[in-house]
């Protein structure tokens, strides 16, 4: 900030000066009498105020004065201005750092006139009559330094009419002085950027550059809300890096929200939609409202990607979201959000078209601020097949290039795709992004069908809820209830409606639904029954027996005594039924009306009826409609004819047929079947064949579907009758001809069977038909593909809701194109569903995946692809292996070529000639039969030798691999062999643990001595480093240290290998250690990982060892993580662990020991526990305890700190278990454990054994050390100080005999080490991972022992120690559930840590 000495330098009386500057101040042309004002308040300011104040006649002197020296220009009946320049930025920029310059607004204020003061000298209200006003003021506020709160009390106070949108960005950047902004406390440049930013759709350009810088300097400056209005404009221009690096840190539904649309930005429309929705309702919920106030820009892509999908329940949501947006119930189709609503309407066929809406808008023209709307126009138009007025190639052309130039590519893009579909533009004038700006995903799909349109906006009538699965049928708006009485007339029917979220509908009044002005067109059917009282104009009644009339087929219909229960209410005529009887006057004919048409007694009316004609009139209304309830779903209306009422009358006469009356009864038969439906034991009419194969009538109920089998015995007319009963007769009249058929009831019944045999899910119905309620939508589907394909089935008929159509597709349907690239193979392909329709690779890989495990995927409009089981787990695969590349193309990489063969087996395979090439090395390769190298000085095992051949194929393949036997199964000589092999093609470098390098070096001069080996850096090696690197050839093979590596990692790099070897390659299992990243940078022909443990303790060990080998092969890490890490540590998916074990099992070879050596001595393993005296065991408890007040007192944060504390309160545990003394030495307390070791000991060396020792504490192995060293037993010691020449010869000299015990730290011997001297393991601390313990195991259970090995793990009872234990069967499950096939295992986390310390078994 400068000083007050900034004015120091004028003359005492600087009044051209002066006023100069008050131009400067103002920036727009001022009057004389503002500027005599303006001057005097300066001149006072700086301490320069003369005994008289200057005069109006002095200002205008000072006025000519600057017009004559050219620096202020006149203007006509405005006064003077000075040009906005250079010299104005400099001089504006002087006067603002001036102390004084926070109150120059109250001076501008003054000048202004009309202002009415307050005591404080401030003004209450500032009167600002012109622009220039509101701008030259503000900008002065704006500028001056001060506190964000005191900013927006003078903006929504005094200050209130300078505070709109238009001013406040004229203001601040018209012109943006970037200095005196990059100045201001952060706070307030914080504020002024949310101000303007959310006030503007487009931020002007060189205030986004100044935030740009602000957030790559500061980033915990910038606050979340300006951050957030950055992401939006860098997410609408394409860049979704940089959206996602502007909100690096924050968390909340708002960054979910940014997450759903970087979705739809990719074309993920329906996770998109749903995760948008989720993040906007959380959001909403947050904020303690019904709905989150989101900017315009964050709301439409979200629409957006409900329209893109093809269900017409996405559209209604899309529509509800659009009219909340607008915050009107029916908002103007002229407006931003009503238009959006409007083309979600017109598709939806609730509103006829308004192409005013549509239309280019000539009053806005391309308007920078109503470019959006524009847009939107043209965009709209094209997804609701609409062709709009008024635009034409250049105004769509000008468009996309006024929307690019406000930044917003993604809707630049939108605008051109709708141009392309209408015409007006050629696909070829493609509008391209900015350089690094990713194109979004097309969103208008290919042309559908007006019908198919109109079908699936009639299959989302009733409701514009999203179902829960496509099968759900579309709810009508209401419900109905109807009233019977004892005889099946209709009482009442009361309408009822059925609230979002409640359980229970709730009955509506007759005013209501008359007043409704949106009615389902079934409803409306229902309501013009209804009708004004004659005695009260202001009551309505309802005619029940038209209402009954029109509920036939109708969704919502129930029965008063059944609330919950929906039923398909039915037309049908009554049944007649004929049949023959012998009694004492011989065999006669009789006959049953069902139901009884003849009214026992009359209908109840209620109130209302005054006079006898309207009543007796409304009885015989009643009389003529009956209700049947055929089941708890199913009934049927009956309405009766007087031709019906008059046979009614005369059956019940009680007189029965003569079977000799044929001509008569003949005659009869044929009238009545025309008015009932026959079942008839009398032949009459036109014998027809009859049909006895089943029909299956499918009706939508809620997400399940309503099954039921019936008989036709006339084919797709006449009566529907249950299966195998009722009178094997039956007639009916079709086309005025009265038609007779017999039915085959046990050919019925053989035909139920089969079904039922064929469909073991189907059990008994109940009262005894055949219909069943498949209440999942996978049963629902399953049965839908299999009905069509049985033998005892006719048809599928749907007698109410939109059919469903199943297609069973495999393998031999999906043509795939294979095109080869460097690093890739990418894909395309299409699946045919019939002659006219075909689906892309990439979209049914999306839709099976919407189908998670199951096999049907939802083409929409009712329409489902049933997968066979082997094409779903191929393209289960492919999604796991495979992704869509930013340029849109599915690739995957080059390494799992083999993999992809199997893969694609059984497609229509077409691949170019690179890929035909790659297939044939592979085969190739597959065909090696590699003979062992003469210069391998050892006899290979069986195993050994298979181990050997497998690492060659694979190297012939140009392929890496991980040999992942267990311990002690001769990786080492396997691989020597593979060298051998290889030495002929360059040097060999072998990258192991410093304690091993000595052991390489010693093999490969027993087993291999034609190779020249060297360990790099040894004082033996007589090359320098750079030699050693630079003049390796063939036979040469080189061994470095880990840690070598990484030191002259670019030493390394510089050349090529023949063949790289990474041993135990769990060293490298953190891709992000500068280790793993410098021996990922090695350039190899052929890379081999060897390694007993791939997966130690999570699934990114075996992501990081594997993408050494073969990059790509598993995706990214982030991709590996979704697609296998999280499902099968986090949710035991067992589908992902076997898709993952099919992956990497060409490039992993795994066999254990119980596997390959049965002549192998076995190994014992026994956890002894040890007891803790009294002190002991009170000091860990206190310990535990305080940890747990420390853990419990940091809450339920969670993160990194947290799970560092808590693993530090571990560890002190563990240490305190192992021996107080090791936490708390004043104490002086001596543990148990190192007690019962010397007991333990002494046992073993009195019996000749001899003992490895590990521990994960050196300071503990120390400690035994001592005791040792008193008890006069003599050791070997080995941890990670010892230097490696030092650690081969202890190793030596124990293998010797020279030492009882071994004691080694578990992380420095934990590998490499070969000491089968040893028969006994002592396990003197247990640690987390357990295959850190059983590689210390394996240093003595391995080729070459002859004795049982025994391993003990010294437990303190009591202790952290126990619960450590319990987590090694899980941590355990985990690897072998990989690479043994088994279906257990899970990895440790901060969770189970804490679990561990607060006392929490795991698990529970």
């Amino acid at each position: 900030m400068t000083s007050p000495s900034l004015f120091d330098d004028l003359p005492p009386d600087p009044l051209t000066d002066v006023v100069h500057d008050a131009l400067c101040l103002a920036a727009s042309p001022r009057p004389r009498g503002w500027l005599l004002q303006m001057a005097r308040w300066l001149l006072e300011a700086r301490g320069h105020a003369p005994e008289r104040p200057p005069s109006l006649a002095a200002v205008t002197e000072a006025m000519d004065d600057l017009v004559q020296q050219g620096r202020a220009q006149r203007v006509e009946g405005l006064g003077v201005t000075v040009p906005v320049d250079a010299a104005w930025h400099t001089r504006f920029t002087a006067l603002m750092q001036h102390p004084a310059a926070p109150h120059y607004w109250r001076a501008f204020a003054a000048a202004n006139g009309g202002t009415p003061m307050r005591p404080d000298g401030e003004p209450a209200w500032v009167r600002l009559p012109t622009a220039a006003d509101r701008v030259g003021l503000l900008r002065l506020v704006l500028y001056s330094p001060r506190p964000a709160a005191e900013l927006m009390r003078l903006l929504e106070g005094p200050l209130v009419e300078a505070s709109s949108a238009a001013t406040l960005t004229a203001a601040l950047t018209e012109p943006f002085l970037r200095p005196l902004f990059d100045s201001l406390p952060a706070e307030h440049r914080g504020l002024l950027a949310h101000l303007v930013m959310a006030a503007q759709a487009d931020t002007p350009a060189a205030l986004r550059e100044a935030v740009d810088d602000w957030l790559r300097r500061a980033p915990d400056e910038v606050p979340p809300p300006v951050r957030c209005r950055l992401a939006a404009h860098r997410l609408h221009a394409g860049d979704v890096p940089g959206m996602h690096q502007a909100l690096v840190g924050l968390a909340g539904p708002l960054i979910d929200l940014f997450d759903a649309l970087a979705l739809a930005h990719a074309g993920q429309w329906p996770q998109a939609a749903a995760d948008g929705q989720a993040a906007m309702k959380a959001a909403a919920k947050g904020a303690g409202k019904r709905q989150a106030a989101l900017p315009q820009e964050l709301v439409w892509p979200l629409v957006l990607s409900l329209l893109a999908q093809p269900e017409a329940t996405a559209w209604s949501t899309a529509r509800k979201l659009c009219v909340a947006e607008s915050g009107s119930r029916s908002p103007a189709p002229h407006s931003f959000w009503g238009l959006w609503a409007h083309a979600a309407a017109v598709r939806l066929g609730d509103q006829a078209i308004d192409p005013q809406a549509f239309a280019f808008a000539s009053s806005q023209a391309l308007d920078p601020d109503h470019l959006l709307m524009q847009a939107s126009r043209l965009l709209l138009a094209a997804w609701a097949g609409h062709t709009p007025g008024g635009w034409t190639a250049l105004r769509a052309r000008h468009l996309i290039d006024g929307l690019a130039d406000l930044g917003q590519h993604w809707m630049a893009a939108l605008v051109r795709e709708a141009a392309v579909r209408l015409g007006l533009m050629a696909a070829a004038d493609v509008h391209a992004p900015p350089p690094g700006a990713t194109p979004p995903a097309p969103f208008l799909a290919a042309p559908r069908e007006a019908w198919r349109d109109a079908l699936a906006a009639i299959a989302a009538l009733g409701g514009d809820g999203t179902p829960d699965h496509p099968l759900q049928a579309a709810v009508p708006t209401l419900l109905w209830c109807l009233t019977l009485d004892e005889e099946g007339r209709v009482q009442a029917v009361q309408p009822y409606e059925q609230p979002p979220g409640a359980r229970k509908p709730k009955p509506l009044t007759l005013n209501k639904v008359k007043a409704s002005a949106r009615l389902d067109a079934r409803d409306a059917a229902v309501a013009r029954n209804i009708e004004r009282s004659r005695w009260s104009a202001r009551q309505l009644v309802l005619d029940v027996t038209g209402a009954a009339q029109s509920l036939v087929r109708h969704p919502g219909v129930f029965f008063h005594d059944a609330p919950g229960q929906l039923v398909e209410l039915n037309e049908a005529l009554p049944i007649i039924e004929v049949a023959r009887r012998l009694n004492e006057a011989g065999e006669q004919y009789v006959f049953r009306i069902d139901p009884p048409l003849q009214p026992a007694t009359p209908p109840h009316l209620g109130e209302g009826w005054f006079y006898a004609d309207e009543r007796q009139a409304e009885v015989e209304r009643r009389n003529s409609l009956r209700v049947v309830r055929d089941a708890p779903d199913r009934a049927r209306l009956i309405r009766i004819t007087p031709a019906q009422r008059r046979v009614a009358e005369l059956v019940s006469q009680d007189w029965a047929v003569p079977v000799g009356a044929k001509a008569e009864l003949e005659a009869a038969l044929k009238v009545l079947a025309g008015h009932f439906q026959l079942h008839s034991d009398a032949a009459a009419g036109t014998e027809v064949p009859g049909e006895s194969r089943l029909r299956a009538q499918l009706v939508p109920v809620g997400d399940a579907l309503q099954l039921r089998l019936v008989v036709m015995p006339f084919g797709g007319f006449g009566p529907a009758v249950p299966p195998a009963v009722g009178r094997e007769r039956l007639m009916t009249v079709h086309e005025g001809l009265s038609l007779a058929s017999r039915r085959d009831l046990a050919q019925e019944a053989a035909h139920l069977r089969s079904v039922l045999d064929a469909l073991p899910w189907l059990e008994g119905s109940e009262a005894g038909e055949a219909g069943w309620l498949l209440d999942t939508p996978e049963l629902a589907l399953q049965t839908v593909e299999a009905l069509p394909t049985l033998p005892a089935i006719a048809a599928l008929d749907w007698p109410r809701g939109k059919p469903v159509r199943v297609t069973t597709v495999a393998p031999h349907a999906l043509a795939v194109r294979v095109s080869s690239e460097r690093q890739w193979f990418a894909l395309e392909g299409e699946l045919k569903v019939d002659d006219h329709r075909v689906v892309g690779l990439q979209q049914l890989l999306q839709m099976a995946q919407r189908a998670k495990t199951g096999r049907f995927v939802a083409l929409g409009e009712g329409e489902y692809l049933a997968l066979t089981e082997r094409l779903r787990q191929q393209l289960a695969d492919l999604s796991a292996l495979g992704a869509q590349r930013p340029d849109g193309v599915f690739a995957l990489p080059a390494a799992g070529a083999a993999w992809l063969e199997a893969t694609l087996d059984g497609m229509q395979v077409d691949g170019d000639n690179p890929w035909r090439q790659r297939l044939a090395a592979l085969q190739a390769a597959a065909r090696l039969q590699p003979e062992l190298p003469k210069g391998l000085r050892a006899e290979l095992r069986s195993y050994q030798a298979e181990g050997y051949a497998w690492m060659a194929r694979l190297a012939h393949a140009g392929l890496g691999a991980c040999l992942a036997d267990d311990m002690g199964l001769g990786k080492t000589v396997q691989t020597l062999a593979m060298l051998l092999a290889r030495a002929e093609l360059g040097p060999a470098l072998v990258v192991a643990p410093t304690s091993v390098a000595g052991n390489w070096l010693a093999e490969a001069q027993t087993f291999a001595p034609g190779l020249r080996a060297a360990i790099y850096g040894d004082a033996g090696n007589d090359r320098n480093r750079d030699a050693s690197i630079d003049e390796a050839g063939p036979g040469d093979l080189l061994i470095v240290s880990y840690a070598l590596v990484q030191l002259d990692a670019e030493r390394f790099a510089r050349r090529t290998w023949a063949t790289l070897v990474m041993d135990e390659a769990q060293a490298v299992k953190n891709a992000a250690t500068k280790r793993a990243k410098s021996v990922a940078e090695l350039k190899a022909d052929f890379r081999l990982a060897l390694t007993g443990t791939p997966v130690e303790n999570r699934l990114a060990d075996l992501w990081s060892i594997m993408n050494m080998l073969n990059p790509g092969l598993l995706g990214t890490a982030t991709q590996f993580n979704e697609r296998f890490g999280s499902p099968i540590e986090k949710q035991q998916d067992a589908a992902a662990r076997a898709r993952l074990r099919r992956l990497v099992s060409p490039f992993l070879l795994r066999r254990t020991k119980a596997q390959v050596l049965t002549d192998l001595p076995p190994r014992t393993e026994i956890v002894h526990q040890v007891q803790p005296g009294e002190a002991e065991r009170n000091f860990l408890e206190a310990l535990r305890r305080n940890a747990v007040e420390r853990i419990q007192a940091m809450g339920d944060k969670g993160g990194p700190d947290t799970a560092f504390h808590v693993l530090a309160e571990l560890t002190r545990l563990r240490r305190a278990a192992c021996d107080p003394r090791l936490v708390a030495p004043e104490l002086g307390i001596v543990g148990s454990k190192a007690q019962e070791f010397e007991t333990l000991v002494r046992e073993l060396v009195d019996g000749q054994h001899k003992a490895l020792v590990f521990s994960q504490f050196t300071d503990f192995l120390k400690l035994l050390g001592r005791r040792l060293d008193d008890a006069g037993i003599a050791y070997q010691y080995l941890d990670g100080s010892t230097p490696g020449p030092e650690r081969a010869r202890r190793v030596a000299a124990f293998q010797r005999g020279e030492g009882e015990l071994f004691l080694i730290s578990l992380k420095a011997g934990g590998f490499g080490l070969n000491l089968t001297m040893a028969d006994y393991v002592l396990i003197v601390d247990p640690w987390w991972n357990p295959a850190a313990e059983d590689q210390a195991m394996g240093r003595a259970h391995r080729i070459g022992q002859q004795r049982p090995v025994t391993v003990y793990r010294l437990v303190t009872a009591g202790s952290i120690e126990e619960r450590i234990v319990e987590l090694h069967r899980d941590k355990r499950g985990l690897a072998d559930g990989l690479l043994e096939g088994q279906d257990e295992g899970k990895a440790i986390g901060a969770d189970e840590l804490r679990e561990l310390l607060l006392g929490t078994p795991p698990g529970l």
